[in-house]
């Protein structure tokens, strides 16, 4: 039993790496880790078939009259399985590619010496599906709550006892060092929780799979003694870490994930030693005939009630299978698909709820930080031109009608809007205000909490009151990346995604707050691999030293929650920076906004009724499974003497063989049976939420501006926070939002024809006939291309690119610097650029070369120039830079060249004013 033990462990393990829990770091273990585990499981049941134990080659299980468990019937369970695999995605759907592997080579094994690898990969398949399935319910708990607070003064107890200096104030537990005072805040996440839940549900499965019938009686005494001995082992594995922190201040031995895999280790050795079966043939036979002696049966009868009554863990017996109907026989398993099915659908329905009239009231009498009415143009800049909501409101707008509240909350303000977005509030709320908001949500309304790191400004100590009254808050402290301590990256979760976040590609945050939330909300960012440490007021915006802070709390985070409360609808989002002007068209965020108010612009017409019925099903399905759990036991209770000698018998043959047959029985029936309830509920409800939240298609049109990155090298803080400037292109990036455009990330191969101008920086990747086909075709349908490469050409493919055109870029003419005139006036000067042949020359340089050259083709126009180096950061500076006069001169040059090109018309430079302005 030992390998099946330290198999579940690895099991363990591999989720650990696999899922980004604690870390992303080490991820590339998570395979290796599987392969042990089912190398494990299979050499677990080589051991316990009884293929060696006996000098025949002769299989026990056919010399005792049982056929094999499976036969090529039990293909037909491939299809749950691949199902499975369809609606779960990667890395859900691990367990059921294993589970379909194992049944695959059950049915090619199944009259051959080797069945048991089959086996083996097979049961590693049930203990990693029944792992998985605590995997979304872990994620809501861990996302909530961390602290336990209860248990510290338990471990202070024990420190104190092994004579380490500490005290306890405060639920904090201090020790002191020859170094510093070390804090410590005991923490489900410090003590292991998602390896003790999932070493606890594999050992669950190991006792059901494979120990034999004869120890089911005693199922649940080890599962007692077993939880209590993961319980110590838990505890002295705690102590151990926190001397380790003591010993070396390193705060990752709580969550590297080699170590905390490495310190459960030991953990499969001990519960083999304290859950080790033992066969004791006496007491078994002994309680088999007292329990038929209590019931007053003689042999004949019990073994004829014994015929006829269900077994939960052989299926039917030969009696029952006379007597019963295949509608009897097949009731189990439709039960148990109810049940599946019913449970997805309470917890993943998605209520399409009634649409409303989709006008939106943005708070800016509460609100002093985010501002929405100062327009985002050319002549504003400075922090406070880009600390702003301007290009978030005008973006609603061209799908909804936005106005803004500039009074006191009233009633019959509030009836006019059907969502209510309240951003970080600088000043409070009355109670009488958060009385008429509430009142707001219940009768139907939208509310939008948006929120802040720290209590910076103080929004967070002015919203928790409202948000408070949904069961909501608003944690004082802010997030970062547990590694690197930067800003946190979210990858779109493909598995249970809340409809608000459906249409998201992925989310870079911006320094947020974690939150708090009722268990049964519907979380649709929960982040991962974050630690949380509390504001200092003592620094800048509150932040504290997230290099020097040891006491965090890290895992799991909630970012961004949903809850239907009574007709209406409440959003709470913790980080509101990724909605200002230079985030705000940022990929994933605009996505977020827009799913958000989707969401929020609905009145709930099905939720509570859908709900109630799910579970008075469910209710009635797990009635049922208990009644035959109950019945099953009861004939385990009156089993005649002279059955129970032969079953001992069989087990003396072959021990522990019955893996093959509870697999292959009643329980592989009800396992395969929630599968395929649950992945039909998965599918049916993501479609239905597919279809029920599209988003709304803008009713005022836009321009839109196509950054493509296929084929292209440059970087925009999308998925990292870049901190190189020669490289950023952020400020490039955002500049065409002060034009009215919106910038979008995209590849040439998807839809090109949705913008009005495509800008390609850099393209460096090799473009084939058929790529060079679509971009002019694009063009002479009347897009818009504009192409900046880098000046010196490395690796550069634009020639490629623009010869179709009649471009051409003269690397081997590169200058350092050149003074750009506009006819005998030198208007600016460019650190580094390479002439341009071929085309209308729209700019020159002082010694005659062109470093703009535009071209007409069809309908549309190209424009070329090779000065990438002037638009990165380190010309153009950071988005909330105050311009010097060079930079002012490339602000304007790109003003020029985008307004040029969407207007179809290349007028002189000069003719194109921007103020000179400066704001701070």
């Amino acid at each position: 039993m030992i390998l099946f033990w330290t198999g579940i462990f690895f099991l363990s393990s591999s989720g650990l790496f696999l899922y980004p829990i604690y870390a992303s770091e080490n991820m590339e273990f998570w395979p290796y880790a599987l392969g042990i585990g089912i190398v494990l499981g299979i050499l677990g049941c080589w051991r316990t078939s009884g293929f060696r134990c006996l000098s025949s080659n002769e299989d026990p299980i056919k010399k005792q009259g049982n056929p094999p468990a499976f036969t090529w019937k039990t293909g037909l369970f491939l299809i749950p399985v691949v199902l499975g695999i369809y609606a779960f995605r990667f890395p859900y759907d691990i367990p059921l590619y294993v589970l379909a592997a194992g049944i695959i080579l059950t049915c090619g094994l199944q009259r051959c010496f080797l069945r048991f690898i089959g086996e083996g990969v097979i049961f590693s398949g049930l203990v990693l599906s029944f792992q998985t399935a605590c995997i979304v319910p872990y994620f809501k708990f861990a996302a909530r709550y961390h602290d336990i607070n209860v248990f510290t003064p338990f471990f202070y107890w024990i420190l104190k006892c092994l004579g380490i200096p500490c005290s306890y104030s405060q639920e904090t537990l201090f020790v002191q060092t020859s170094q510093a005072n070390l804090s410590l805040v005991t923490s489900w996440e410090k003590l292991g929780l998602f390896s003790f839940i999932t070493i606890f549900v594999g050992a669950i499965v190991l006792f059901y799979f494979v120990y034999e019938k004869s120890a089911q009686s005693g199922i649940l005494k080890k599962i007692g003694i077993l939880f209590l001995a993961m319980i110590v082992f838990t505890v002295a594995r705690y102590v151990f870490l926190s001397l380790g922190f003591v010993e070396t201040t390193k705060a990752e031995i709580f969550w590297k994930p080699i170590i905390v895999a490495g310190t459960f280790f030991p953990l499969p050795f001990i519960l083999w030693y304290f859950t080790c079966y033992k066969i004791n043939p006496h007491q078994f036979l002994k309680n088999t005939q007292g329990q038929n002696a209590s019931e007053g049966l003689n042999t004949k009868e019990a073994q004829r009630k014994s015929e006829n009554v269900l077994d939960l863990k052989d299926g039917f017996s030969v009696g029952a299978q006379i007597s019963q109907s295949v509608f009897q026989r097949c009731l189990p398993g439709i039960v148990m698909f109810v049940f599946s099915f019913a449970l997805i659908s309470c917890f993943w329905f998605q209520d399409p709820g009634e649409m409303k009239k989709g006008r939106i009231l943005i708070d800016e009498n509460y609100s002093n930080w985010e501002w929405t009415d100062r327009v985002f143009d050319t002549e504003w800049f400075g922090i406070q031109s880009v600390y702003n909501y301007y290009c978030f409101a005008d973006y609603l707008k061209y799908f909804y009608t936005v106005d803004r509240l500039r009074e006191a909350i009233t009633e019959e303000r509030l009836k006019n809007c059907d969502v209510f977005i309240v951003k970080t509030p600088t000043s409070p709320f009355s109670k009488d205000e958060i009385n008429i908001i509430e009142q707001y949500v219940l009768n139907g309304g939208g509310l939008f909490l948006i929120g802040d790191h720290t209590n910076v400004f103080g929004t967070t100590i002015n919203i928790n009151p409202l948000a408070a009254r949904f069961g909501v808050r608003f944690e004082y402290d802010a997030t970062y990346d547990l590694i690197d301590n930067d800003l946190h990256f979210h990858a779109q979760n493909r598995l249970f995604r809340h409809p608000s976040i459906k249409d998201m590609p992925y989310f870079l945050f911006a320094t947020s707050c974690s939150m708090t939330a009722p268990f049964f909300t519907e979380d649709s960012i929960i982040a991962s691999n974050l630690k949380a440490i509390y504001l200092d007021y003592a620094r800048g915006g509150y932040f504290p030293d997230k290099s020097k802070e040891l006491n965090y709390t890290f895992g799991l985070f909630l970012q961004s929650t949903g809850l239907k409360f009574g007709k209406g609808r409440v959003m709470a989002f913790s980080d509101s920076t990724c909605f200002s002007n230079f985030y705000m068209h940022i990929p994933g965020k605009p996505e977020y906004a827009l799913g958000s108010i989707n969401w929020l612009n609905r009145t709930n017409r099905h939720n509570y009724t859908i709900k109630i019925v799910s579970l008075f099903v469910m209710a009635l399905a797990f009635g049922y499974l208990v009644y035959l759990f109950l019945v099953a036991r009861r004939r385990e209770l009156n089993k005649p003497i002279e059955v129970a000698q032969s079953q001992f018998e069989d087990c003396i043959i072959s021990r522990k063989r019955s893996l093959r047959l509870s697999i292959g029985s009643f329980a592989r029936v009800l396992v395969f049976s929630s599968l395929l309830g649950a992945a039909s509920g998965v599918l049916l409800f993501d479609f239905l939420a597919e279809k029920s939240y599209a988003l709304p298609k803008e009713h005022t049109r836009t321009v839109k501006v196509g950054f493509e990155e296929g084929y292209c090298d440059f970087q925009i803080p999308s998925r990292r926070l870049l901190h190189k400037p020669e490289i950023d292109y952020q400020t490039f990036y955002v500049w065409p939002q002060r034009l009215g455009y919106i910038p979008t990330l995209f590849s040439f191969n998807d839809n090109a024809g949705q913008f009005d101008m495509v800008i390609m920086v850099n393209p460096q990747k090799y473009f084939s006939e058929s790529d060079l086909k679509n971009i002019n075709d694009y063009v002479e349908d009347g897009g818009k291309l504009l192409i900046i490469d880098s000046p010196k050409g490395k690796l550069s493919t634009a020639n490629q690119l623009v010869g179709q055109f009649g471009l051409k870029a003269i690397y081997d003419q590169f200058q350092e610097k050149a003074n750009v005139i506009d006819g005998a006036e030198t208007i600016g000067t460019l650190s580094s650029f390479s002439p341009i042949t071929g085309g209308a020359s729209a700019l020159l340089t002082s010694d005659g070369k062109a470093c703009v050259s535009v071209v007409k083709k069809g309908k549309g126009m190209v424009a070329f120039a090779a000065i990438s180096t002037s638009f990165t950061n380190k010309e153009m500076g950071e988005t909330e830079s105050v311009p010097d006069e060079h930079q002012h001169f490339l602000y304007k040059l790109e003003f020029w060249l985008l307004s040029s090109l969407i207007n179809g018309e290349f007028k002189p430079y000069s003719s194109f004013a921007v103020s000179s302005t400066e704001t701070q």
